[in-house]
């Protein structure tokens, strides 16, 4: 089980480090994208 916790949302400046996040997630919870990358 992996347990992600962030209360953030995705900005563009993230998408250079954070692999997980994509151009299409801006504006999204960080937790929902990463959940939907790790799930898929």
């Amino acid at each position: 089980m992996i347990r992600i916790i962030d209360h953030d949302k995705v900005e563009l400046s993230n998408l250079n480090r954070q692999v997980l996040h994509w151009d299409r997630d801006i504006g999204r919870s960080k937790v929902d994208s990463a959940t939907e990358k790790l799930s898929s």
